[in-house]
């Protein structure tokens, strides 16, 4: 969704994680354009007919996949601002504002991540869409864990955690980049955020 932003202050940088990931996490789920593939003779109306093995025509995955990419953009553009109308905690804001910061990115971030699954999918999409949205919902879940941690005073684990979440946000930009949604991956990036 958004990518990573780096504040001076760390928790507040891995904070700002969540409003700037996309939706998984690491390149090994690298998505492609996806293949032409053969197509079987006309159907009615001059329609192609599902290709071999019921597969779905190339051209019916890419219309579907365009379709996608138009409406989770639309919502990913309509975060954006949201995630950037957020006040960043100033020089020596103490850490229950730093968590409140965060867990509001992290409010954010959660809606967004419903709004996109509830979209339809394209059929030949659908793993790739999946495993996006299993990683970015961990980021999630971790910073809600940073978040708790960091409420209870344990300002060294909630870092590391928020860190760790930090260093993978932006293979999760890039894979929304590849799969053609860039306004829910780096187009999401608020820039540096300096604060305490």
């Amino acid at each position: 969704m958004i990518r990573p932003v780096r504040p001076a202050s760390a928790l507040c940088a891995a904070a700002l994680i969540l409003t700037l990931i996309g939706c998984g996490s690491g390149l090994a789920h690298q998505v492609t354009p996806p293949a032409a593939s053969p197509t079987g003779p006309a159907g009615p109306a001059g329609r192609s007919a599902p290709a071999p093995g019921g597969a779905a025509p190339a051209s019916a995955n890419s219309a579907a996949r365009s379709r996608y990419i138009d409406l989770a953009s639309a919502v990913c553009d309509r975060y954006t601002p949201l995630f950037a109308a957020v006040p960043t905690p100033g020089e020596g804001a103490d850490s229950a504002a730093e968590a409140t910061f965060l867990d509001t990115l992290r409010d954010l971030n959660q809606r967004q991540l419903t709004e996109l699954r509830a979209l339809p999918r394209p059929p030949a999409d659908g793993a790739v869409l999946s495993s996006l949205y299993t990683d970015n919902q961990t980021m999630i879940d971790e910073t809600a864990e940073g978040v708790a941690r960091l409420r209870a005073g344990q300002t060294s684990a909630a870092q590391r955690l928020l860190s760790d979440v930090d260093a993978r946000a932006d293979a999760v930009n890039r894979r929304f980049d590849v799969f053609g949604l860039r306004a829910c991956g780096s187009a999401q990036t608020l820039g540096d955020v300096a604060t305490a």
